[in-house]
């Protein structure tokens, strides 16, 4: 069984597919603690319910049907702490039904990165992992060395991916900037091979872009970086039209 906190038809608001109509189905659990989440009510929710793969499936139905929706999207939380094998079942059940499946990963590997990386093949060729770059200002136990195993395997599996690296000061973008130049001159794979979302984050008390984030030298580093990714600068429209 899964742990699920809400599933609901929203606006798809990160990432490649920002603007698409997308049912998502948010799981209970984190442990990886970016010091800046704004679900941190999911990381050990009193509210939930647990449901089996194919009764979420029967949930989604409603707004595949009513809303014209055909892209779902597994968040958290951390979809990877919850039980991987149920989760394996839900990502192949949704990419039978939808067309296209995406699921969000911290890029912070809570179990092996083997483990993770098995359950993320039942995507096959409808779906996608979005992988978030974690940079000093989240705080977390973020390994470059794993993400990269990661990435390097799942492209080996014909898995599709997409980074987006979240940033809050020029620290963020330097550190960034420093694992897309060390890897572009490693083994591929290379970061650079993958859509490449640059991602500014909010404020803590509103949605708003505070004014001195995106300073000149702030610009300078993100042009560099985008020049190496052939990536965006995309903030979460979601939170810019404030809605969920």
């Amino acid at each position: 069984m899964l742990q699920v906190i809400e599933i609901f038809p929203s606006f798809e608001g990160e990432g490649i597919d920002a603007g698409v109509p997308t049912i998502f189905i948010r799981l209970a659990g984190c442990s990886v603690g970016c010091v800046w989440c704004d679900t941190k009510d999911s990381w050990q929710p009193e509210n939930y319910e647990e449901l089996s793969h194919s009764q979420i499936i029967l949930k989604t139905r409603v707004w595949m049907v009513n809303n014209h929706i055909t892209r779902a999207s597994i968040t958290g939380g951390n979809p990877m702490e919850s039980p991987l094998n149920e989760l394996s079942q839900l990502i192949s059940s949704l990419c039978s039904v939808m067309t296209t499946v995406n699921i969000e990963h911290p890029g912070v590997f809570t179990t092996s990165v083997a483990r993770e990386v098995s359950t993320l093949t039942a995507l096959n060729k409808k779906g996608y992992v979005t992988f978030d770059i974690k940079p000093p200002s989240a705080k977390t136990k973020f390994s470059k060395s794993q993400l990269h195993k990661a990435l390097k395997e799942l492209h080996f599996k014909g898995v599709k991916c997409t980074l987006k690296a979240p940033f809050k000061n020029e620290e963020d973008l330097k550190f960034i900037l420093d694992i897309l130049t060390k890897y572009k001159q490693s083994s591929p794979p290379y970061f650079t091979q993958f859509p490449f979302f640059l991602q500014p984050c909010t404020g803590r008390a509103s949605n708003e872009i505070p004014n001195n984030l995106i300073t000149e030298p702030a610009k300078a580093l993100i042009y560099d970086i985008l020049h190496l990714t052939k990536g965006r600068l995309l903030p979460q429209i979601h939170k810019q039209l404030k809605i969920s």
